[in-house]
């Protein structure tokens, strides 16, 4: 059997080991690199997936893509004709916003359905309301946007990740128009004024919580092929956009375009 030499290899920095039948020193690396029956665990391991990359290589490619399509989703939405639809929005939400419309709509809905009228309908209200709130909707969307970088063989994980990289490029896309629109059209909520449109007024044309409450809803139904999910996640995203009618925060006019 081999003997430790007390002597340090200054090559390698480890005990050299002498071979008696051999007659020279060996190192105790290139013994276990000729060894057939040693093998490190971690090699097997990282032999089963030789190009996979590493938790910060794949949040660096991955960021880089969520910037690339969110480039895309600007590019398509402003400049290739989508934003027409905002201005359709626009001209059916005038008349409404312009006239007594609103207040005549506000005024019947909170006679017969108000808060405190049926309790059902406020508990409703109150759940659909957290999904309006930007402050708890955008982490949220972030932390699943980047938890396949922390599980990448996990479809389920992978799943929900594409549903909050949609959900932020959504948010990324909407919020310059609903910024601009709020303080542009200038109306003011319900408890503070009218919803007529005199610029730079207020900045409370345009439901923000109409606008992020839609968002989750809307991208789940982009993702699925069920028609009957479809319909009822589509049915849904209307949620947090009457909560804001429901609790007479905003007119018709402002839910309608947020």
């Amino acid at each position: 059997s081999p003997a430790f030499d007390l002597m340090i290899s200054p090559n390698l920095n480890v005990p050299r080991i002498l071979l008696p039948d051999a007659g020279n020193n060996i190192g105790l690396s290139q013994i276990a690199l000729e060894s057939s029956e040693y093998m490190d665990p971690r090699y097997v391991v990282n032999s089963m997936h030789p190009d996979d990359m590493g938790v910060w290589e794949s949040f660096c490619t991955g960021t880089r893509e969520q910037f690339h399509h969110m480039k895309q989703d600007f590019r398509n939405f402003y400049l290739d004709g989508a934003l027409i639809n905002v201005g359709n929005a626009l001209a059916v939400a005038a008349p409404n916003a312009n006239t007594h419309a609103d207040e005549g709509f506000r005024q019947w809905y909170q006679r017969g359905a108000g808060p405190g009228r049926s309790r059902d309908l406020d508990e409703a209200s109150q759940f659909f309301k957290w999904f309006g709130h930007w402050q708890y909707a955008v982490p949220v969307y972030l932390a699943f946007s980047v938890s396949e970088h922390w599980f990448p063989e996990s479809p389920a994980v992978a799943t929900l990740a594409d549903f909050g990289n949609r959900s932020v490029r959504a948010m990324a896309v909407g919020a310059p128009t609903v910024g601009i629109l709020q303080p542009g059209l200038g109306a003011s909520r319900p408890s503070t004024g009218d919803s007529r449109w005199r610029p730079f007024h207020s900045n409370k044309s345009v439901s923000g919580h109409a606008f992020v409450g839609a968002v989750p809803f809307l991208t789940a139904a982009s993702m699925t092929d069920s028609i009957a999910l479809k319909t009822v996640l589509i049915a849904g995203s209307f949620g947090t956009a009457w909560t804001r009618i429901h609790d007479d925060d905003h007119y018709f006019s402002q839910v309608f375009l947020g």
